[in-house]
């Protein structure tokens, strides 16, 4: 707690300082565990790539690609004109 008020303290600069240098660690951390994580389940790997590249070229991957881009588009081309009523309120629209 007061190594957080000290880099608080210290201004925007020691901030910035200090999340450079967790985030290293933090990539660092990833890819270890990562590595970990692959070779622990190395058997697992080429029966994964065969289950993606055969689930990719189905009916429900088309539908859903077509789904998910039909969304996205929608998305797009209301959020600018604020179309999208679940996200604002009524008063926000006035």
């Amino acid at each position: 707690m007061i190594i957080v008020g000290l880099i608080i303290i210290g201004g925007i600069k020691r901030i910035g300082n200090a999340a450079s240098i967790v985030a290293s660690f933090m990539i660092l951390i990833y890819c270890f565990f990562g590595t970990i994580v692959l070779i622990t389940n190395a058997s697992a790997i080429p029966s994964a790539f065969a289950l993606v590249f055969h689930d990719a070229f189905t009916e429900t991957a088309a539908v859903g690609g077509f789904w998910g881009s039909t969304a996205s588009l929608a998305i797009h081309a209301g959020h600018p004109r604020k179309v999208c009523l679940a996200v604002y309120s009524p008063t926000s629209l006035a």
